[in-house]
């Protein structure tokens, strides 16, 4: 299981503190708003639709470059790295491999 330092919210609500895992068949974000409100989500790979980094700084978390998971269904999951730049772009690469058959942007 690979795992990153993130900060990731669901639409535009609460940013959370945490951490994202990657395993063989979902990615698992765990973390905590504010250090109170605990938050643990599990979305199944089958579950994105499509992967894409954000272009425009107010789409982004605290103006850091963002990797949005976009769900089935309708939704998104955005998380970008408490390490750099360089930790995005990783996950979204590792992410994309786990799922050859989603587009990424």
């Amino acid at each position: 299981m690979t795992g990153y330092a993130v900060l990731w919210r669901e639409g535009k609500g609460c940013i959370y503190a945490g951490k994202v895992e990657l395993g063989a068949r979902d990615l698992t974000l765990e973390g905590s708003c504010h250090g109170r409100r605990h938050a643990l989500r599990t979305i199944p790979y089958e579950d994105l639709a499509g992967l894409s980094l954000t272009r425009a700084p107010e789409e982004r978390i605290y103006g850091k470059l963002t990797l949005i998971l976009e769900l089935h269904g309708g939704g998104a999951v955005e998380i970008t790295s408490v390490n750099g730049v360089g930790t995005v772009r990783d996950l979204e690469e590792r992410t994309a491999s786990l799922l050859p058959r989603i587009p990424v942007d």
